[in-house]
């Protein structure tokens, strides 16, 4: 019989777990709403692992209650609103962000390397199983889906505690160095520039909604990159 392995943290990413309250939002106006149904729109199995770990990383990041092998309907939590329902992009990158540091694991990693810039496997394995008591087996799992939540919300090799300051700034999610906006001088004196880019993201490098924030971002303000 294979030997159980504890998983501490979500199976799922932060943005695959979206698609549970995304799919309240969209399809049933926010409301409570039963497994069965949030299932078909997704167009997964309801009994099926994938959904269960979908629900589960839901719940676990904060966004959703009950999952779909517990009774009852799938219910938006307030933080879920504030993800699915922000009334600025600002808000939303921080509810965002709420939810990757709510599943403790991860916010201790964080917290004890500093950021995401985890070193080589071979030296970080006895740490993630002695400090964090996270079997070898999982651990390159664990690593990746860190590193997707870091690039998704913003953090980068530099981490610290969220404050308000921080939720107004976002990292490349490589180098830790952050960006903020800043408003744009006289239209004379401004530099003018032609801007390409995609309408939405294709490669996983980059997370959903990217582009548009961004976008968002850079106009008509420009970006000032901080020592």
């Amino acid at each position: 019989m294979a030997k159980s392995v504890k998983r501490p943290y979500p199976r799922r990413t932060l943005d695959q777990a979206l698609r549970i309250p995304r799919a309240l939002r969209d399809k049933n106006g926010g409301k409570p709403w039963a497994p069965k149904q949030v299932a078909e729109v997704l167009d997964v199995g309801v009994d099926g692992g994938n959904f269960f770990y979908l629900t589960s990383a839901s719940k676990q990041y904060g966004l959703t209650e009950g999952t779909s092998r517990t009774s009852g309907n799938l219910a938006l939590t307030d933080l879920g609103r504030k993800a699915v329902y922000p009334s600025s992009s600002d808000e939303e990158r921080q509810a965002l962000r709420e939810a990757f540091l709510n599943v403790p694991l991860f916010r201790r990693v964080l917290e004890h390397y500093g950021g995401n810039n985890l070193p080589e496997r071979r030296y970080r394995e006895n740490t993630l199983f002695t400090q964090f008591d996270l079997d070898p087996s999982v651990q390159d799992e664990f690593v990746d889906l860190l590193n997707k939540n870091s690039r998704l919300v913003g953090i980068g090799s530099t981490f610290h505690s969220p404050s308000t300051a921080d939720a107004l700034q976002f990292s490349d999610g490589d180098s830790g160095a952050e960006t903020i906006a800043t408003p744009a001088e006289a239209a004379d004196s401004a530099p003018v520039c032609f801007v390409i880019m995609p309408f939405e993201e294709k490669e996983e490098d980059r997370p959903t909604g990217f582009s548009k924030r961004l976008w968002t971002a850079c106009w008509p303000l420009r970006l000032r990159r901080l020592a």
